[in-house]
């Protein structure tokens, strides 16, 4: 498989077909806390995606178990999800390449089902 990245706000997130890799870039690495985390496939609990619109950003955020997830009204959640190490946010333009990226990453959690 090839690998597929989508680039969203303040970094990219990337899949191999065994790993889910968050990599932050700019501002984003001082909002998280680390530049780069690596997620296997097997350890991903579930999948929030959220398409972005014309007025507000998207959102792909991956639970793992174990994890500390943070809940939000509509109006901080952008704001949450920005410091979510396991989350980024991305714009309109970018919604089909995380659309990509959420389908593969399912497909590929279905193989090892």
């Amino acid at each position: 498989m090839d690998t597929i990245t989508a680039t969203g706000r303040y970094g990219s997130v990337s899949f191999d077909g065994t790993f889910v890799t968050i990599t932050r870039t700019g501002v984003g690495r001082y909002l998280t806390g680390s530049g780069e985390k690596r997620i296997h496939v097997k350890n991903i609990a579930a999948i929030n995606f959220k398409a972005a619109t014309a007025l507000f950003q998207g959102r792909i955020e991956f639970t793992v178990p174990g994890g500390q997830e943070r809940r939000a009204g509509p109006a901080r959640r952008s704001k949450k999800t920005g410091t979510d190490e396991n989350a980024l946010l991305f714009y309109k333009k970018s919604n089909e390449q995380f659309a990509v990226l959420k389908d593969a990453v399912y497909a590929a959690q279905a193989e090892l089902l």
